[in-house]
């Protein structure tokens, strides 16, 4: 097969796979959030949000390939997209008739704070992952 024709296929196949994966996310949200579902009925998107992230992470320590965050501008977006998910979901929760203004600042504030802690130890953790294997790889060269 040529080459070009391989890596149009795994391209095909990676938008794929992130497109089911927002899906997913969006699917979640909006059973849990809109129709006020339980986690019961919402177990194949909770698990693929789940599994998917952590299948990532075990498939690049497997490979030896390090996905830090972007930087410059697109690291700004990407914050950006973050807060506006904030937003929005905060917002719902506060102007909601089912939850209160208390339960829905304590909702952001709680999300806030464990994806914060989450996200800056993940990164912590692949830079000094990244380190190694660039030394790793200097030293076979």
């Amino acid at each position: 097969m040529d080459e070009r024709i391989y890596q149009g296929q795994q391209k095909i196949w990676s938008e794929m796979g992130r497109l089911m994966y927002y899906l997913a996310v969006f699917s979640l949200l909006i059973k849990g959030l809109a129709l006020h579902m339980g986690l019961g009925q919402c177990v194949t998107e909770y698990l693929i949000v789940i599994g998917v992230p952590v299948y990532h992470l075990i498939r690049s320590w497997q490979l030896k390939i390090s996905f830090l965050p972007a930087k410059g501008k697109a690291r700004k977006r990407v914050w950006l997209i973050r807060f506006l998910e904030v937003v929005l979901i905060g917002g719902y929760c506060i102007f909601s008739n089912d939850l209160d203004m208390e339960t829905g600042i304590v909702f952001i504030i709680v999300f806030v704070t464990i994806f914060s802690v989450t996200r800056m130890l993940t990164v912590y953790l692949e830079e000094k992952r990244a380190r190694r294997l660039e030394r790793e790889f200097d030293e076979e060269d």
